[in-house]
């Protein structure tokens, strides 16, 4: 039976670590998969790290994210422009400790799945690829071993017709010496390893490229420095190595992670948590809470989100607050990963509030772009309806729009005032204003309940963003405080019944 990482793999098989790496003496060797500390070049009770670039320059921006166990957990592709458009990876593990699958998600949603095969000896012998965004064709990896345990052969199909292929040779000492790819039957690369130890900390590596494309070839020599038997610096540049009191790399640059990175070299920067203060660290992940089947904050690049997750996904409502606008905040509403409605507002001010159907904008839309609005009615993401927003002269009680059916704002005789959608006269989607100071942005029912989703500001700072049915707090929500302190659960009939 799949288990999750946080099971107790480390007691059903302590023993069990397959594809060890040879740093010193076989750097260069190939794995199929990089799964566990040791293949990132880490020890001890690292539980996550950062792939950066440095003097100011951010090449990349992968985070990885261990178990107590040495397991990896969650992988982070980092859209530096877009955070909120990363690319998460989570990995499923079988009781042997070998990785029985692993799912990617961008914007809550799934978007590709990998699962794995091993052979009797624990070797990965097959993956299959799940496309969920273009599922027309079906690929799979398949990977051979010599009879020393390495990787011989690996071969990539596409509806079952081979289109690619990497192959790997050993010399006695089990170092890689040839790698050869080859495209639809046809080679396409060829890479030559020679080893020159000139002494017991200097392993001096020369590789000769042949492109066949274009009857290229180059040649680059290596000179990698060991200290202690760890990595302290390489030839072709002048930084040297960092390590933490545990041996583990902090600090790297152009370092070859194995043949299964695809040969490129990287500039990298790992990161536990104890040396996360770099000049262009940009923190990221799960800082309170529990961010896997819970309530808690993850914070991501520029800003905070606060959510309740299920299997490490958004499920149910999440609101998050930028950094350089903390007055600001969207509020997400998504059912099993797919977005159902979306919410901006600041100072009391409705910024956008989008309804989704099935993934795509579907339902009343209210956009305000720095000042442009545009207010809809929208069909599977095409406007079908557009409404006006305009002054009515003369009007006593419905001062703009239409506050029959379609988007207006209303006076009330006691102060309080609406601005939103209607239907058959009854507010259904907008923001209230009570004359008390209150502020409300969200659904209502027979216009006057809060039922579904929405916001509760009070006069004091305090708020409750969460789940509404007839007018009463009901589902999940945080009450929280204007000291910053917040009340977090399932709410029954206005009570917190489950604290989480």
């Amino acid at each position: 039976m799949r288990q999750l990482t946080v099971l107790f793999l480390f007691f059903i098989c302590a023993n069990v670590f397959p594809q060890k790496i040879d740093w010193i003496n076989a750097p260069n060797n190939p794995i199929p998969l990089a799964y566990t500390l040791n293949h990132f070049r880490l020890i001890g009770d690292l539980k996550s790290s950062e792939v950066f670039g440095f003097n100011g320059t951010l090449l990349t921006r992968d985070q990885y994210h261990f178990n107590p166990n040495g397991l990896l957990e969650q992988s982070v592709d980092v859209n530096k422009r877009e955070p909120l458009k990363s690319t998460y990876t989570t990995y499923l593990y079988n009781n042997d400790r070998t990785v029985a699958s692993k799912t990617d998600r961008k914007e809550n949603q799934i978007i590709f799945i990998v699962t794995y095969k091993y052979n009797k000896k624990k070797q990965l012998i097959a993956s299959y690829f799940d496309n969920k965004e273009n599922p027309q064709h079906k690929y799979s990896d398949e990977f051979e071993y010599h009879t020393n345990g390495f990787l011989s052969k690996r071969t990539q199909f596409k509806d079952e017709k081979a289109i690619s292929m990497d192959t790997y040779s050993y010399d006695k000492l089990n170092r890689l010496i040839q790698e050869e790819s080859f495209n639809n039957g046809k080679p396409t690369k060829s890479s030559v390893y020679h080893y020159n130890n000139t002494s017991d900390t200097i392993l001096e590596v020369t590789i000769s490229n042949s492109y066949f494309g274009d009857s290229r070839t180059d040649e680059v020599t290596e000179v990698k420095t060991y200290s202690n038997g760890y990595l302290v610096k390489e030839s072709w540049d002048t930084y040297t190595l960092t390590f933490d009191s545990q041996n583990n790399l902090l600090e790297s640059s152009f370092r070859k992670l194995g043949n299964n990175f695809g040969g490129k070299r990287f500039i990298n920067i790992y990161y536990n948590p104890a040396h996360n203060n770099a000049d262009n660290f940009i923190e990221i992940g799960c800082v309170a809470g529990n961010c896997l089947d819970g309530y808690g904050t993850y914070l991501l690049g520029d800003r905070y989100i606060k959510a309740f997750f299920s299997n490490s996904a958004i499920n149910g409502f999440s609101f998050s607050v930028k950094n350089d606008d903390p007055e600001t905040t969207t509020l997400l509403i998504a059912n099993s990963g797919q977005p159902v409605k979306t919410i901006k507002f600041s100072k009391n001010r409705m910024l956008e509030y989008v309804n989704f159907m099935e993934g795509k904008i579907s339902g009343n839309y209210y956009y305000n772009n720095s000042g442009e609005i545009t207010i809809a009615e929208v069909e599977n993401g095409s406007i079908k309806t557009k409404y006006s927003n305009a002054k009515n002269q003369g009007s006593v009680r419905c001062i703009t729009g239409d506050c029959e059916n379609g988007f207006g704002s209303i006076l009330f005789e006691n102060g309080d005032s609406f601005e939103g959608f209607f239907k058959n006269g009854q507010s259904i989607e907008g923001i209230l204003k009570l004359s008390s100071g209150h502020s409300y942005i969200g659904a209502f029912a027979n216009g006057k309940k809060f039922q579904g989703s929405g916001i509760l500001m009070f006069p004091n700072g305090d708020r409750y963003v969460g789940f509404w049915e007839r007018g009463l707090r009901h589902g999940q929500g945080v009450y929280q405080f204007a000291d910053g302190t917040e009340q977090a659960g399932i709410w029954d009939n206005d009570e917190l019944r489950t604290k989480m």
